[in-house]
């Protein structure tokens, strides 16, 4: 899922519930999607992802995520997760 929502033009994204347990790498999945303003990853089951970095590189208007019960058990590389996201709180 690395790159699947890159550079696109979505403002919000609700991907709730989502089975993702298959999935090891959500690396730089919203970067530069410079419009963004709020992502819900809540209730998501990702237990075998291992790498987030650079997963919101560059949404300069991202105000909101919500991670509630996301779960993930083999998680390691956070790196720049949020880097240049100038309007989280």
């Amino acid at each position: 899922m690395s790159y699947m929502f890159s550079f696109s033009n979505f403002v919000n994204l609700d991907l709730c519930g989502l089975n993702l347990n298959n999935v090891q790498n959500m690396s730089n999945m919203f970067s530069n999607s410079r419009m963004l303003q709020s992502v819900n990853l809540s209730n998501i089951e990702a237990e075998n992802v291992s790498d987030l970095s650079h997963i919101f590189d560059s949404c300069g208007a991202l105000r909101e995520v919500n991670f509630s019960n996301f779960k993930t058990k083999e998680l390691k590389d956070m790196f720049y997760m949020f880097h240049h996201c100038s309007s989280l709180i």
